[in-house]
């Protein structure tokens, strides 16, 4: 317990909880969670060899952990190996059918081959589970734009926008659509709330200009 608390005092360090993890493992080889949270850095890291070894180390000693069937997925996607990933995330959704993780990160994958319209069905599938789940309305809309069907995709990234105001991608999404559409007054005003919130980036503050050009206030 000892050792436990003192990883979750460096748990916003990385190298330290790699450090703290490791040993963990080595004193109890047989703590699964040990080496999925070994697995979760190294993904975050990007050394998916690393994360991939530890996180198939974890289920091999306990094959029902769903939550790391999801991160080795999403590994996998990252080394290439969708097929094996889908296979994953269909079995972390049969361990729990309530969780949309995986259904997420499956869209993503799909979107990765370019399958948008699959992608979308994976999407669906998570926002019944969780209608307020923002990330998967976001890249829902992404997938609806990819395939030019910009006024539903409009509609995902302004849902996006409803539950999480402060999700910046989705009002930049959403003021480039009302460019292309010739909305000009409504691309203004989205992206100037993206320009406030990041007043360092010369691209967002050029579209931002360009719509006050279009709007003639510039």
């Amino acid at each position: 317990a000892t050792l436990l608390n003192e990883i979750d005092g460096v748990a916003g360090h990385l190298p330290e909880a790699v450090i703290a993890w490791r040993r963990v493992a080595d004193l109890v080889p047989q703590y699964a969670n040990a080496f999925h949270h070994l697995g979760t850095i190294m993904d975050m890291e990007g050394k998916y060899d690393a994360a991939r070894q530890y996180l198939e180390k974890a289920l091999e000693i306990k094959p029902d952990m769903s939550t790391t069937m999801n991160i080795l997925g999403v590994v996998l996607v990252a080394q290439g190996q969708h097929d094996r990933a889908f296979e994953l995330y269909a079995q972390a959704l049969s361990l729990q059918p309530n969780d949309p993780a995986p259904l997420y990160n499956w869209g993503l994958a799909l979107m990765d081959q370019r399958r948008y319209a699959e992608a979308i069905g994976k999407y669906d599938e998570a926002i019944r589970i969780d209608p307020n789940y923002s990330s998967a309305h976001f890249n829902k809309g992404i997938a609806l734009q990819r395939l030019n069907r910009l006024d539903e995709s409009v509609q995902q990234f302004e849902e996006v926008v409803r539950l999480e105001p402060g999700f910046t991608q989705a009002r930049f999404f959403l003021g480039m659509q009302w460019m292309r559409q010739n909305r000009f007054e409504e691309a203004a005003k989205q992206l100037a709330i993206v320009a406030r919130m990041h007043p360092d980036q010369a691209g967002i503050l050029t579209q931002y200009g360009l719509a006050l050009e279009k709007t003639g206030r510039l």
